[in-house]
C-alpha cells in the first residue's frame, strides 16, 4: 500500500488541482490518515471564513502511520513527523515548511484518531490504532500563541520555529547549580509551538480507531461516534460518546465520558473509515464509511447522508431523491462543507469492489477500480438532496504523475481562502 507524502491544492470553484510539494528533498512523510489543523484565527472564523482571504494563516500537518506489508493492515507503523506550513492567500500558497518537534505527552497513535478544535483554539484528540491494536487514550494539543494570533507576527512566529528544530536538546537545558551540579530543566510551554498534554478522563468507549469527532457548539462536549475496536474487542460500533469538561485548555475539571443513549431517531449502521463534517448550522454530516468488507452485502446506505442535529440529539437520514445519481459507498473518504448545506466528499477506497486478493498480489494494482479519483469528487445538497458528480483537473503541468497522485484514501482535508478575488467574493480552496 502506497502512503503518498505530496500536498495538493484543489480550487473548489474552479475544479482544478495543484501540487504546493512533490515530496521531494526532505520527504514530508504523512502517510495514511494524517492530519491538518489550521492554526490561525479564532475557532469560529475559520470554516467559511472569507474575511481573512489574502491573509497569513499557519497550518499545522500531522502524519498518521504506515503499512510495512504489500496488502497492509496488519502491523502498523505509527509515525511522528510533524510540519507547519505557512499559507499565503492568493496564488502564493504555501511560502514555506518547517519541520516541528511534537514536545509532551504525544498521542500515542495518530493514525485513525478522532480530532476536534476546542474553542479557545488547542486541539483534541481520542483513540487511534488498526485491526490489531487501537487505544482510547484523550491528548490535548497546545498551540503556542504566536501561531494562533490573526495577524501572525511572521517574524516572531519563524523565530520560534526555527528555534524548535535548530537545537538538538528539544527544549530541554541544563542549568549549573549553586553547588556545581548540573540540573535538567524541562522545556518551558511558551517556547515551544506545539505540546501534548495527556488528558485523564473517567469512564472510556473502549479502544477504537477509523473515527471522527467535533465539538457540540452549545455544551461544547467532544463528541464520538463509531469506529472499529481491536483484537480485544473487535468490531464496529454505531453508539455515540461525549466527553465533557474537557474544554477551556484541558483544566477545568477532571473530564468524564457519557454514552449517549438518549439520542433520538435511527443512528447510521456501524461503520469504520466515514467522512464527518460538522456544518455552520451545527449538523453533523456522516457519509460512506463500512464495515470494511470485501463484499456488496451488507452495504444499505450508498448515497445516504446522515444527519446528528446537536441541539436536540436528534439522527436523521439524508435519503438521496428520487433519479438523483450517487456514489458508491466511500471508506475513508474527507468530507467538507464548501457552501451551507453543501457537502464536497473527496476521495476514499471501495474495498467492497476489490473482493479478495490473490495471494501474492497486490491491493495497489486494482486501485483504478476500487478507488475514487481526485478529480472526480462528489457534492450532496442536503435540502434539495441532490448528489451532483463534479469535474476537476489535475494536468502533468501542475501535478506529476496524476494518475497515481489522484487516487487516495485516508486523506486529510483542510479549507483555506483563496485570496484570488475580493474578499466578499472570494472563493475557498
Amino acid at each position: 500500500r502506497r502512503c503518498s507524502s505530496k500536498c495538493l491544492r484543489g480550487n473548489i470553484m474552479e475544479g482544478s488541482w495543484r501540487e504546493l510539494h512533490g515530496g521531494d528533498g526532505n520527504p514530508l512523510w504523512a502517510g495514511q490518515s494524517p492530519h491538518l489543523l489550521r492554526l490561525t484565527g479564532a475557532a469560529q472564523s475559520k470554516a467559511l471564513a472569507a474575511e481573512d482571504a489574502g491573509g497569513i494563516c499557519y497550518i499545522l500537518g500531522l502524519a498518521g502511520g504506515y503499512y510495512a506489508e504489500e496488502f497492509g493492515g496488519a502491523h502498523l507503523h505509527p509515525l511522528r513527523d510533524a510540519v507547519v506550513l505557512e499559507w499565503v492567500g492568493g496564488s502564493e500558497g504555501v511560502q514555506a515548511i518547517y519541520a516541528v518537534r511534537q514536545h509532551g505527552e504525544v498521542h500515542p497513535c495518530l493514525h485513525g484518531a478522532a480530532k476536534a478544535e476546542l474553542p479557545g483554539g488547542d486541539f483534541l484528540f481520542f483513540g487511534g490504532g488498526n485491526p490489531e491494536r487501537s487505544w482510547e487514550t484523550v491528548t490535548c494539543l497546545k498551540v503556542n500563541p504566536l501561531l494562533q494570533a490573526s495577524p501572525p507576527d511572521r517574524a516572531a512566529v519563524a523565530s520560534l520555529l526555527c528555534q524548535d528544530t535548530e537545537t538538538n536538546t528539544g527544549g530541554w537545558t541544563g542549568v549549573l547549580q549553586p553547588d556545581g551540579s548540573l540540573a535538567v530543566m524541562a522545556p518551558d510551554p511558551r517556547q515551544l509551538p506545539v505540546c501534548w498534554e495527556e488528558v485523564s478522563a473517567e469512564q472510556h468507549p473502549g479502544p477504537r480507531h477509523g473515527l471522527h469527532a467535533c465539538i457540540h457548539p452549545e455544551t461544547e462536549d467532544f463528541v464520538i461516534f463509531g469506529g472499529r475496536g481491536d483484537a480485544t474487542s473487535p468490531g464496529c460500533r454505531n453508539d455515540l460518546w461525549a466527553l465533557q469538561g474537557a474544554c477551556g485548555g484541558c483544566s477545568r475539571r477532571r473530564p468524564h465520558w457519557r454514552q449517549v443513549t438518549a439520542a433520538s431517531g435511527e443512528p447510521p449502521p456501524p461503520k469504520v473509515w466515514y467522512g464527518a463534517v460538522l456544518t455552520t448550522r451545527g449538523q453533523w454530516v456522516i457519509t460512506g464509511g463500512s464495515q470494511w468488507q470485501f463484499e456488496d452485502s451488507g452495504l444499505t446506505d450508498r448515497g445516504v447522508c446522515w444527519v446528528l442535529t446537536l441541539a436536540s440529539w436528534r439522527w436523521s437520514s439524508v435519503q438521496p431523491a428520487q433519479g438523483s445519481p450517487m456514489p458508491e459507498i466511500l471508506v475513508a473518504c474527507a468530507a467538507s462543507e464548501v457552501e451551507v448545506d453543501q457537502i464536497l466528499v473527496l476521495g476514499g477506497c471501495m474495498p467492497h469492489k476489490l473482493g479478495v486478493v490473490p495471494p501474492g498480489d497486490t491491493a495497489f494494482r486494482h486501485s483504478l477500480r476500487c478507488y475514487a479519483a481526485l478529480t472526480r469528487p462528489w457534492r450532496f445538497d442536503l435540502q434539495t438532496q441532490q448528489w451532483a458528480l463534479e469535474g476537476a483537473t489535475a494536468l502533468p503541468v501542475d501535478v506529476s504523475d496524476p494518475g497515481d497522485t489522484m487516487l487516495r484514501s485516508h486523506l486529510a482535508v483542510l479549507r483555506v481562502p483563496s485570496g484570488e478575488r475580493p474578499a466578499c467574493e472570494a472563493s475557498s480552496r
